[in-house]
């Protein structure tokens, strides 16, 4: 069990530092600041597609807007998202572990400095230690449970859970694997990139988890290792597999050090749906990925 205390209160800014003293069960995102800034060029964020915004920003103001006094809690530090639940007028509390991550990303909002922001330093899987059970009237976040090793999944799944209201709603973007998905080598998605077939976001994605000669994903191991990938596209590029404009856009997005956890859809429907009733929700489909990668869950809490 995860020692859990409060080392600084500081109520002029509402911020809450919480200090773990274990093994970290999630990943660092918070030393990668400078490659999110650019939030519409990274296939990872909300902003890559304007489709993708627009669907977020449907349910966050559908769902919050219909409550008296709402509250919305916040998994990560996506500036889009925190902009949109504050653009509700409601109270927003913003979960993540790394201050400098919430401090980049606070930069980029509309709504900055927002007196009904409260942002909390904590581990998500601790957020019921922390936090009052059936308290938000929402909880939404993008891509946060790629970040969390795959054994933590269903406790995080049920963190949110108890922390929803009875009549509250988990909004998430998250990515899975997708069996089916035709593989190619990396020349061969270049190629369909250069020939216009695909866009630059999907060869990305494309690269990283589909590939045959890049990606490490299989079914023992259900995660990318940014590491190892990095070194594969190096090789390839001086094979000339990628030419120089192409290798300098890929490689920064894909840091040593970073890993993403996720399996095929029906196991990660396994775990949201222990404590959710998963809703139909809109999909996006700008980019080939959206829908099926990377898509769109809703979840309605299971409360016993």
């Amino acid at each position: 069990m995860l020692l859990l205390r409060v080392i600084f209160r500081d109520p002029e800014e509402r911020r809450i530092i919480i200090y773990y003293e274990k093994h970290m069960r999630h990943q660092d995102w918070g030393k990668l600041v400078e490659r999110q800034k650019n939030r519409a060029e990274h296939p990872g964020t909300p902003s890559i597609s304007k489709e993708i915004l627009d669907i977020y920003e449907e349910y966050i103001t559908k769902i919050l807007g219909k409550k008296k006094n709402p509250s919305c809690l916040v998994m990560g530090a996506t500036p889009e998202l925190r902009d949109f639940a504050l653009k509700t007028k409601s109270k927003v509390v913003v979960v993540d572990l790394f201050p400098g991550q919430i401090k980049a990303m606070s930069n980029l909002m509309a709504y900055q400095d927002s007196p009904n922001e409260t942002k909390i330093i904590a581990d998500w899987l601790e957020m019921d230690k922390v936090l009052k059970k059936d308290s938000f009237d929402m909880i939404i976040g993008d891509a946060c449970f790629a970040n969390v090793r795959s054994e933590y999944w269903g406790r995080l799944a049920g963190n949110c859970c108890q922390l929803l209201k009875k009549d509250g709603r988990m909004l998430i973007r998250d990515l899975v694997y997708v069996p089916e998905h035709v593989k190619k080598s990396a020349a061969r998605y270049v190629a369909d990139y250069r020939s216009g077939i695909i866009k630059f976001p999907d060869l990305y994605v494309n690269l990283l988890f589909y590939s045959t000669d890049i990606t490490t994903w299989d079914k023992k191991r259900p995660k990318v290792e940014y590491a190892i990938i990095n070194k594969r596209m190096r090789n390839l590029y001086r094979k000339g597999v990628f030419d120089k404009n192409e290798y300098e856009r890929l490689i920064k997005l894909v840091p040593p050090g970073t890993s993403r956890f996720f399996v095929p859809l029906k196991g990660f429907k396994r775990n949201l749906e222990k404590y959710f009733i998963l809703l139909p929700v809109k999909q996006a489909k700008e980019f080939d990925f959206l829908g099926g990668t990377i898509p769109f869950f809703l979840g309605k809490p299971i409360k016993k």
